[in-house]
Formats: structure tokens, sequence, C-alpha cells
């Protein structure tokens, strides 16, 4: 069985247009990264989890929320290139500010995949 949350992180780390992607907030942060966390859904022959998909910036509102386009984009991708992934869908995007004072979006997607 595949594990899901780290065929994301990997998938996003591989892209050239993304800044880099953890499963954790690193210690020291970067001016723009992704972190990927799984948060429910079903697993067994089909696996339906949902994800916390956290697009961080340090500079602006504006830039983590271009990176959760991105982000967006890259998922649409990992559909049609993975032959896990059957399908994405996006059920929420939106502005979620960090107590540290870092900008965050966060994009709650859920994969249906065949184990």
């Amino acid at each position: 069985m595949a594990n899901l949350e780290v065929l994301l992180t990997q998938h996003f780390n591989g892209d050239p247009n993304l800044p880099a992607c953890y499963t954790q907030v690193p210690e020291k942060r970067p001016k723009l990264f992704i972190t990927v966390e799984r948060i429910g859904g079903k697993t067994g022959l089909v696996d339906a989890p949902t994800f916390a998909i956290q697009c961080w910036s340090s500079t602006s509102r504006y830039e983590a929320s271009v990176l959760a386009d991105a982000v967006i984009a890259s998922l649409t991708e990992l559909e049609e290139t993975s032959p896990t992934v059957g399908s994405v869908e996006i059920s929420a995007y939106y502005n979620f500010p960090d107590s540290s004072g870092d900008n965050r979006y966060q994009i709650i997607a859920r994969l249906t995949a065949i184990n």
C-alpha cells in the first residue's frame, strides 16, 4: 500500500515550479514552503484520504495565495501522471494565518487511490 502523504510530498518536491515540501514545519523555515498532512479518510482496497496542504510565505499573504494556486495546478497534474492516484478533489481553499505571524493558505484535498 502506497503512503499517499509521502507520494504527495515527493510529487511536490519533484515539481520545479514549487518550493520545498515537508510533512511537518521545518525548524528553520524557508521564505516559501509547503506542508502536507493526512487529516482523515478511509483505507482499504480503495484509499480515499483527506489532506491539509498548507502553503507558507514569510513575506506576504498574496505570495502564499499564489503558491496555493501553483499547488492546485500541480495536484491536477498528479491526477494525470500518477498510476496510483485515480482522482483529486479540492474541497476547500482559504486564508489560514499562522500564530507565528507567517502567512499561510490551506487547501483541503481528497485523493482516491487504488492500493
